[in-house]
């Protein structure tokens, strides 16, 4: 059984406010997808990061490289923009430039479902997130960096409660996150994966668990 928390992911659904763009959400994503490991162009991830806008907001015009319903009807089985908040972290494979490669990831590349998460208020938990999203929070992150948050917080000697402890990480002395995006967020949302063997059958199921209160609040069969 493997457990993550989500509030240590991207919240997609924060991305939009209304119909206008959360801006500090809109960099964290570009940033992410602009990341080595994603093989992507900057272009390419302003592209993605537009269309994931226009599923979300509330209207139909086209926010810079994005789609809306006149884009998703033009396709061989066509079908509407949502233009409502995310239901499921696997919907993100309806939007376009988002392939299966880039959501699931292949041996060689991650996949950006591990990054992202429908549930959340804005704030991400530092305690707990990917190293590939703290890099994204601020370009003065490097992969080193990161490495170094990693590090500290994995040691039990060290106190994670205050909301600015990464100050104490070597080289991080002279960088600031923005407070907004990293305020002291009290995990609430859990996926859960889990597997069972029986002779040569293997089954997984996952599924997002809230703790408080309790509420299962999705699961799938793979």
């Amino acid at each position: 059984t493997t457990i993550e928390d989500e509030a240590g992911k991207i919240p997609l659904n924060k991305l939009v406010n209304g119909e206008e763009y959360n801006p500090d959400i809109k960099e964290i994503l570009i940033r992410l997808l602009g990341q080595p490991e994603f093989g992507l162009d900057e272009r390419k991830a302003a592209e993605i990061v537009d269309a994931i806008k226009d599923w979300i907001d509330t209207d139909e015009e086209v926010t810079g490289y994005g789609a809306e319903t006149s884009y998703y009807f033009s396709l061989e089985q066509p079908y509407e923009a949502k233009n409502a908040p995310l239901d499921c972290i696997e919907e993100l494979l309806m939007i376009r430039g988002i392939t299966y490669e880039l959501f699931a990831g292949t041996r060689e590349k991650p996949g950006l479902g591990q990054y992202v998460t429908i549930y959340g208020t804005g704030a991400i938990n530092i305690n707990t997130a990917p190293k590939m999203v703290l890099r994204a929070l601020t370009p003065d992150i490097t992969v080193e960096l990161a490495d170094k948050m990693d590090e500290y917080r994995r040691s039990k000697s060290n106190n994670l409660s205050s909301v600015d402890w990464y100050k104490k990480v070597p080289g991080m002395e002279s960088i600031t996150i923005k407070p907004e995006l990293i305020e002291m967020v009290k995990s609430n949302y859990f996926r859960i994966y889990s597997t069972g063997m029986a002779d040569k059958m293997e089954q997984t199921i996952s599924g997002v668990m809230q703790r408080s209160p309790f509420q299962i609040m999705s699961w799938r069969q793979d």
